[in-house]
């Protein structure tokens, strides 16, 4: 099954793995390879397009997959060691399109402190001087991926960049800050009318060069203020905390 993109590269080594064994490919229309054609559609959820790649494969029917595209659900893991009702903040991401200014995320930091939260810091290893930059509990590296599922399942608030902590925080309904650069959070952000989650962005301004080394202008328009008249009041209000329903996961 390929759940990385269009290829060739990706199909080309899953089937290098296969070799001559016989296998069922699941995945979009490339060289040896039957499933829809791959389409970009930035209004589209990018979730709904691996559904309805399912429903092409005749796993679910259509109406199964429109309805579980939505459905993003994850049961509550365990709480962590550390930092449980924390504020996340999380900095990095793969690319400079998608990174907010870092001394931005220490303000925000700073501000989140003073009003009594404590801050937890995450980044991989490769990541520690940029959070090192950001103040609160740093830590960076030091946690596997079960445990900062659990951080991000026992935050408080989790504020990031269109970055894959992001969707974690969704999948578990931890209230959630998303800062958008190039791609629009049509696409890539959580399902609409989840008030507990919050995109922010400015389209008007987006460049949309999603591999380049600086932020996209569409996210350096998002100010500290912005941020903040969001996370603030996620700090207090605790009616957006709203469990997902843990005996309804993702998957097995």
């Amino acid at each position: 099954m390929n759940l990385h993109g269009a290829g060739p590269q990706s199909h080309a080594r899953l089937d290098a793995l296969a070799g001559d064994r016989p296998a069922v490919r699941i995945g979009h229309a490339a060289p040896g390879w039957d499933g829809p054609p791959w389409t970009d559609d930035p209004t589209r959820p990018e979730r709904r397009r691996w559904c309805d790649l399912l429903a092409a494969c005749g796993l679910v029917t259509a109406d199964e997959a429109a309805a579980a595209a939505d459905d993003l659900r994850l049961p509550e893991p365990p709480p962590p060691a550390v930092g449980t009702g924390a504020v996340v903040i999380h900095p990095g991401a793969a690319f400079g399109a998608k990174r907010w200014p870092v001394e931005r995320f220490a303000a925000v930091a700073e501000a989140v402190a003073a009003a009594g939260h404590e801050v937890v810091v995450t980044g991989g290893p490769d990541e520690a001087a940029l959070t090192g930059a950001v103040g609160g509990r740093d830590l960076a590296g030091r946690t596997s991926v079960g445990e900062l599922c659990r951080l991000v399942a026992h935050a408080r608030v989790v504020v990031a960049g269109d970055t894959g902590i992001a969707h974690v925080a969704t999948a578990y309904g931890t209230p959630s800050v998303t800062l958008f650069g190039p791609v629009g959070p049509a696409q890539w952000g959580p399902p609409a009318g989840e008030e507990r989650h919050v995109t922010l962005t400015d389209p008007t301004v987006r460049r949309g060069e999603r591999f380049a080394d600086d932020p996209d202008p569409a996210l350096l328009a998002v100010g500290i203020e912005d941020v903040l008249r969001v996370v603030m009041p996620q700090l207090t209000d605790t009616s957006q905390r709203r469990r997902p329903d843990p005996g309804v996961p993702l998957g097995p």
